[in-house]
């Protein structure tokens, strides 16, 4: 009856477990769908930038999309910039 109750909660933490392909791990993941270029990082950097973030870090690429944490008006939020340069306000992040 342990195994039971055990392999559900085993799957629902496998579930949880952050997927590292779509992190910028050491930098840049490689050639991938998640890969990009300095260029790349810079338009998205600057679009958060247009719309009131500052102090923006990169937290995720895939396939152009970047997704960024950035504070405005004092409040830490994760955003999306897209390849066509619009940045789309996510979640507030708790600080730590």
């Amino acid at each position: 009856m342990k195994l039971l109750v055990a392999i559900p909660i085993l799957m629902l933490g496998a579930a949880r477990t952050p997927s590292y392909g779509a992190e910028p791990v050491g930098g840049r993941p490689g050639p991938t769908v998640n890969d990009y270029t300095s260029n790349q990082a810079a338009r998205a950097e600057t679009a958060a930038h247009r719309e009131g973030f500052q102090n923006v870090q990169i937290a995720a690429v895939q396939d152009g999309n970047f997704f960024l944490i950035g504070e405005k008006n004092g409040t830490v939020l994760g955003l999306t910039v897209t390849p066509n340069g619009k940045t789309f306000p996510a979640v507030t992040v708790p600080n730590s």
